[in-house]
């Protein structure tokens, strides 16, 4: 179940969903204006590796340095 994120072009607000599928997108509206002039933005990419906790983040990184 990915979590998208949107950007509404109406009221310029940006928000995410959790779609179980790929035929929800189809309903989405914003929830704030209800509009459904949406764009789906990128996302950053981040997780947890290794037993230190440490987070690693791909967003604004000009290289992949996993090591």
């Amino acid at each position: 179940m990915p979590v998208y994120e949107y950007h509404c072009t109406d009221c310029q607000n940006d928000f995410e969903a959790l779609l179980f599928n790929s035929s929800e997108e189809q309903t989405l509206k914003c929830p704030c204006c209800s509009s459904s002039a949406l764009q789906r933005m990128m996302s950053c990419i981040s997780g947890v590796r290794g037993s230190g906790g440490k987070s690693d983040s791909t967003c604004g990184a000009s290289s992949s340095s996993f090591g």
